[in-house]
């Protein structure tokens, strides 16, 4: 019962979180729709890492990987950008879809590109050790 409980309270938990971030989000800048004053990128790491710090706490061989949003792995989402450490401490690995076909339509090579691009960012966590997933 333990278990089940701190599930439900970690469900509630991203619930909460989820929410913030939506009742954030009703001021409109007026250039690209976007709320206004919300770094979007750090709010979602600022999120894995909280998952991840709550996971490790609970189990200690919990890993973490996101799937796609690569851009994450930089302080400001730009492949020649700062990597963000503290992201990177919490993930163990990176999964990217469509690296090399799919990207625009199934069974077509991805542009190069853009996996220049995704690859790019792929360099940056793989630097610090961790794995990275391609499917």
């Amino acid at each position: 019962m333990y278990k089940l409980n701190k599930f439900i309270g970690m469900k509630k938990l991203t619930v909460i979180s989820l929410l913030l971030i939506a009742s954030l989000s009703c001021s409109k800048d007026e250039d690209n729709g976007l709320p206004s004053g919300i770094d979007f990128k750090q709010e979602m790491r600022d999120f894995v890492i909280g998952i991840s710090q709550y996971a490790k706490t609970t189990k200690t061989s919990f890993i973490i990987i996101p799937q796609n949003g690569i851009e994450l792995v930089t302080d400001d989402g730009n492949e020649d950008g700062n990597p963000n450490t503290a992201y990177l401490d919490a993930i163990d690995g990176n999964g990217q879809e469509d690296l090399f076909y799919g990207y625009d339509n199934d069974d077509v090579i991805t542009p190069v590109a853009t996996n220049t691009y995704l690859k790019a960012f792929l360099d940056v966590s793989r630097a610090v050790g961790n794995t990275i997933l391609v499917t």
